[in-house]
């Protein structure tokens, strides 16, 4: 999807309301897998899971438009590193 967003854009129709879904699922699972989370002690519950899970799909969208363009794991590591840090109890 990521791919596909980065070529065509929104010009498409299609391809941006096939994109929308699946952001929409993927944020939805995301959110469900923070709360559950949350609910087992394992981040800190004063985030909002759902800001969490667009966090974490905004970085890992970045990083794969990114990769395109050559290796960004190190750069990858560090910020998803950090982001777990930062919600971690």
């Amino acid at each position: 999807m990521v791919n596909a967003l980065a070529e065509l854009g929104s010009d498409q129709l299609m391809a941006a309301s096939a994109v929308d879904r699946a952001n929409r699922t993927l944020i939805d699972a995301f959110t469900h897998a923070f709360k559950v989370a949350q609910a087992q002690g394992t981040i800190r519950t004063d985030l909002d899971p759902q800001v969490l899970a667009s966090q974490a799909i905004a970085m890992g969208d970045g990083f794969m438009v990114h990769s395109r363009y050559g290796s960004v794991s190190q750069l990858a590591d560090t910020a998803f590193a950090g982001f777990l840090r930062q919600i971690a109890v």
